[in-house]
C-alpha cells in the first residue's frame, strides 16, 4: 500500500534533504539510501529501502513540500511517519494519508505509533 506523509499545504517549512538522510541513517543504519539525480525525477531528492517488522518499506523524499511517499505495510509506514514527525517543529501540521486521499489524519507532536494507528483505523471507518 502507498502512504503519504507531508504538510497538508505549503506552509513555507522545508526540511533539508541532508537532515532527512542523516537522521534516517541514525535511526535505520541498515537502510539502503540513494540520491536521485535524474532530471526527469527532479522533485525527488532521495529514495530508500528499510527492512521493517512487516517487510520492506520503500520511501521517497520530496524536498519542495517536505513530503514522503512510502510503499509498504500500514504499521511500518506508521512507525516511519511517527519518526518523521519528530523532525518537524511542533507547530507544523503533518498529515498521514493514503495515496487516494480517501482519509487523512494529523500526526501530532509526541504521537506514538499506537496513537497514529488508532487514528488511521478510525478514519478508515
Amino acid at each position: 500500500m502507498t502512504w503519504l506523509v507531508s504538510p497538508p499545504e505549503d506552509t513555507g517549512w522545508r526540511l533539508d534533504p541532508g537532515v532527512v538522510v542523516a537522521r534516517l541513517r541514525e535511526r535505520w543504519p541498515e537502510a539502503a539510501i540513494r540520491e536521485v539525480t535524474q532530471p526527469s525525477r527532479r522533485h525527488v531528492s532521495h529514495e530508500w529501502t528499510v527492512s521493517m517488522p512487516h517487510g520492506r518499506l520503500d520511501g521517497r523524499f520530496f524536498p519542495r513540500h517536505s513530503g514522503l511517499h512510502l510503499d509498504g505495510h500500514l504499521e511500518d509506514a506508521v512507525t516511519f511517519a511517527v519518526w518523521y514527525r519528530s523532525l518537524a517543529p511542533d507547530d507544523q501540521v503533518v498529515w498521514f494519508n493514503d495515496d487516494a486521499y480517501t482519509m487523512h489524519v494529523d500526526v501530532r507532536p509526541g504521537a506514538t505509533e499506537d496513537d497514529l494507528l488508532a487514528a488511521v483505523e478510525g478514519a478508515a471507518g
